[in-house]
């Protein structure tokens, strides 16, 4: 632009100068020639002052005259006429004495009104003159001057004004540079403003003078009104990310096969995603049901359901829902649920279902068929009273598994609310629980050792306290062998109070571990009925912990005993 504006200056510059050149060579000639019959215009008026001299040789006289003259650098040429227009005197070469030139126009202009001019070529001397003529007292004063030198004069001129011409356009390219720079300046701070702000600078402000204030005020409300509306879309757009990272569904969508939203947690369930792949099948394997899904729904423009089973990066069920993008012929939006949960609960429940069914099905079959048998009258004293033993036997274990469930439903019914609590001895406690199963230890022949730390004090209800030493320390025991030993110890680390029931008997496999605190779970359910046990007792153990904000932790060895290690938090510090 600004190139384009010094041409245009320039040319227009240009153009002036030769036109008002032009134009003023014949104002300049005409300015000349005026001069020119203005100087024989002063030369005949001193003539005619020396009219005296004149009557006694009138061409002596013009000759003189005409040398006087020459000697200034001036090239005139003096004629002296009678009142007839007969020449009587003549400075010229080729002299006139004698001829009449009454004809002549400068001539009859000065008889008749005392001044003529005229410009013609001379017939004697085929020059071109400049002729001025004057009649005084009966006598007529004509000076003649050669037009080559006013030519010259304005051949001078028109060098003179090439040159200056030549030194206009200089200039006018000069100026016009200067020009164009000033005038362009602000367009072209307002196109960098404008290029900046394109380029997502919203702070760029242009500044409001000159010409083109208007605009320069236009360009800042628009900015203004950009930095605006891109503040709000980031926030938008932070919010919406910060809600689709924070749900604990993985969302991920494509448009033309290429990824344009993936959270973390869809990376999380899915499997990592290598450096610069952008697509579905280079994320690895687990992506491709979902391109398959998002495929689908793309092709039916509708929304599709699918649950696919991985095992890495960790064995898992997830549901993925697919649908149709609007915005793109080929878009599509995925969620990825984790559902592996919801399984194991929905496989928990059906145990639970078959579990609670099968422990007190035993029990009444058990029950009812030993009623049956004292129904027969044949049935002797001593037999009758070894089924009412079975009987009663039987009965004290459903009597004990239904206590074990209604005492894990308040449990988990004291989660839903606020737990009633108040300051626990740990240590008075474990020492209550110790002495009521010494007894049982002995029959086991188990030994019972004890490392309580005094002063542990924890928010919780000694009840269910009572209960989780109970559980773990019989636990111990009954699973113990002959001339084993359970220590239970207490201690604090870190306001925490830790307790511990380590033993020495039989372990647990490892393939247990991770479900001896589900309901009705037993390692050994042979060993277990026969010991009287329900399948309850850690599971109650584990609801207890987390009632109180605790936790618990096993580890075992088969062969050589198992630690049970549960954290509570201190009442206060020690």
């Amino acid at each position: 632009m600004k190139k384009h504006l010094i041409r245009l200056f320039t040319i227009s510059a240009v153009i002036s100068l030769i036109a008002a050149f032009v134009l003023s060579m014949p104002l300049v000639q005409r300015y000349n020639l005026l001069q020119t019959q203005m100087q024989l215009k002063s030369i005949l008026l001193v003539l005619s002052v020396q009219g005296d001299s004149l009557l006694e040789n009138p061409d002596d006289f013009s000759d003189r005259c005409a040398q006087a003259l020459s000697g200034s650098g001036l090239d005139i040429r003096i004629t002296i006429l009678d009142q007839d227009g007969r020449v009587m005197a003549d400075s010229g070469p080729d002299a006139t004495l004698g001829q009449s030139h009454s004809d002549r126009p400068e001539v009859q202009k000065a008889l008749s009104s005392g001044w003529g001019f005229d410009t013609r070529k001379s017939e004697s001397t085929n020059i071109t003159y400049s002729y001025a003529a004057y009649a005084l007292d009966g006598i007529v004063y004509r000076a003649a001057m050669p037009l080559t030198s006013v030519w010259h004069s304005a051949l001078l001129l028109s060098l003179y004004a090439c040159i200056g011409l030549l030194a206009g356009v200089v200039i006018a390219l000069i100026l016009s540079r200067i020009w164009a720079a000033r005038s362009v300046k602000p367009v072209a701070d307002l196109t960098k403003i404008a290029n900046q702000v394109a380029a997502g600078d919203f702070s760029q402000r242009a500044r409001q003078e000159g010409d083109l204030s208007e605009l320069s005020t236009a360009l800042n409300s628009v900015t203004q009104e950009l930095s605006d509306t891109s503040d709000e879309l980031r926030v938008s757009n932070e919010r919406l990310r910060a809600i689709l990272q924070g749900l604990d569904e993985g969302v991920l969508s494509i448009e033309d096969k290429k990824i344009t939203l993936l959270t973390d947690r869809a990376t999380r369930l899915l499997g990592p995603v290598p450096e610069g792949v952008d697509t579905l099948p280079g994320c690895g394997a687990n992506y491709l049901y979902l391109q398959q899904a998002m495929d689908e729904a793309i092709q039916t423009g509708g929304e599709t359901t699918k649950e696919i089973t991985l095992s890495a990066p960790v064995p898992c069920v997830l549901q993925v829902y697919a649908a149709k993008l609007g915005y793109a012929p080929k878009s599509a939006l995925a969620v990825v649920r984790d559902v592996t949960k919801l399984h194991q609960l929905e496989e928990m429940r059906r145990e639970f279902v078959a579990n609670v069914t099968h422990e007190l099905k035993t029990p009444l079959t058990s029950i009812r068929g030993y009623v049956e048998l004292l129904q027969d009258d044949k049935r002797d004293a001593q037999t009758r009273a070894k089924f009412y033993e079975i009987i009663g036997i039987e009965a004290d274990r459903l009597q004990r598994l239904i206590d074990d469930l209604l005492e894990l439903s308040q449990i988990e019914n004291s989660q839903r609310q606020s737990p009633e609590t108040k300051g626990t001895n740990l240590s008075k406690t474990a020492c209550d629980v110790l002495e009521q199963l010494s007894l049982i230890a002995k029959e086991h022949q188990v030994t019972l050792y004890s490392d309580l730390a005094p002063g542990l004090i924890i928010q919780a209800d000694p009840d269910r306290i009572v209960q989780l030493f109970t559980n773990l320390i019989q636990n111990a025991i009954k699973y113990n062998r002959p001339g084993g030993s359970v220590t239970i110890s207490t201690q604090a680390i870190r306001n925490m109070a830790v307790i511990k029931v380590e033993d020495t008997g039989l372990g647990i496999p490892p393939e247990s571990l991770p479900r001896i605190f589900e309901r009705f779970y037993r390692v050994d359910k042979g060993r277990s009925r026969e010991l009287g046990g329900t399948g309850l007792g850690l599971s109650i153990v584990k609801h207890i912990v987390q009632l109180y904000g605790g936790d618990i932790s096993v580890d075992s060895v088969v062969e050589k005993g198992t630690v049970f290690q549960v954290r509570f938090p201190l009442a206060h510090e020690l």
